[in-house]
């Protein structure tokens, strides 16, 4: 094993070490669901307290708001040493994407009935595709 670290560090070799975090968005913190309660909290509490979402939209009768955030890690390392007249490389690289986020759902009196946690593409399921409008003149 040191022979071959003699021999790489000897040759015109390149050794490349890479940490990249990415961050959107950010849910809100634990701390701000304390004065939220299911079945007496309304939407303006809820706003007041959580301050905007990623996403409105309509629950039934009622309404849904999304909270979340990305939190994205990506490293890598990449070895390119030079044999002959051509060059070998190796590279490995581990990225890990979650999308943490709460979903808020109130009634048609718009009083929080439920709060679900976990990641958003579980929690919203797949896109709904809607039929288009028909356009009367």
């Amino acid at each position: 094993m040191g022979s071959l670290c003699l021999l790489v560090l000897g040759t015109s070799s390149c050794l490349n070490f890479q940490v990249t975090r990415r961050k959107t968005f950010a849910a809100p913190p634990p701390s701000a669901f304390d004065a939220l309660e299911m079945g007496t909290s309304t939407l303006t509490t809820c706003l007041d307290a959580l301050g905007a979402p990623l996403a409105v939209e309509e629950y039934f009768d009622g309404a849904a708001l999304t909270y979340g955030g990305r939190d994205m890690w990506n490293w890598g390392t990449s070895l390119s040493i030079p044999v002959d007249n051509t060059s070998a490389s190796l590279s490995y690289n581990d990225i890990k994407t979650r999308t943490d986020g709460l979903l808020l759902l109130f009634d048609d009196q718009l009083v929080l009935k439920s709060v679900r946690r976990g990641n958003l593409r579980e929690l919203l399921g797949p896109p709904e595709r809607r039929r288009p409008n028909s356009v009367e003149d």
